[in-house]
């Protein structure tokens, strides 16, 4: 819609946006039409209870060390703008984002239980070695932090994902505990 200064004014205290809201506004000519909308409905901030809890939930989400946060937004399909605006801006996620956030977590988990199984059953096969494989190199998974930062036992592993060693045998345990680790701590975000 062309620039109306009253018009502008209103809408400006109705969802209480910033005051420079009207100098961009005069600048455009314009007021964006999504204002207009009947069903438009401005973002808000964390308010009430629920809402606190949501947030406590992302926020523990994010900071958990061994997730590679922007990588599993992409496998819930969240965009960066969103994602961004509900990290630093205090605006909750909707309540389909945080399903999707919650079952991307799951399908990592679910990888790492299989691969502890496979793993805990004996002798080690290249399909157990695969499915292995798929899973330290996911980009949703930070396998240093994966390995609580143990460069040696990290870079066994990353030697043998790069094919330039065989399976490191003598660091099962460690890579059995991480998972183990892994699988405990994703239960609780």
């Amino acid at each position: 819609m062309n620039f109306d200064e009253k018009t502008a004014i209103e809408i400006i205290e109705k969802y209480n946006l910033a005051k420079n809201t009207l100098g961009v506004w005069r600048t455009r000519n314009a007021i964006p039409d999504k204002y207009f909308r009947e069903n438009f409905k401005i973002e808000q901030k964390v308010s009430g209870e629920r809402d606190e809890q949501m947030f406590k939930d992302f926020k523990k989400i994010t900071e958990y060390k061994k997730i590679n946060i922007q990588a599993l937004r992409r496998l819930a399909g969240i965009s960066e703008s969103r994602f961004r605006d509900v990290m630093y801006n205090s605006i909750t996620l909707k309540k389909n984002e945080i399903v999707e956030l919650k079952k991307a977590i799951n399908i990592l988990r679910i990888e790492a239980k299989e691969c502890l199984e496979a793993f805990s059953q004996g002798v080690v096969s290249d399909l157990k070695e695969r499915k292995l494989k798929s899973f330290l190199k996911r980009t949703e998974v930070k396998t240093l932090n994966l390995f609580d930062s143990k460069r040696d036992v990290y870079n066994k592993f990353d030697g043998w994902m790069m094919g330039r060693r065989s399976f490191p045998i003598e660091c099962k345990s460690e890579l059995q505990h991480a998972l183990l680790v892994f699988i405990t701590e994703t239960t609780m975000l």
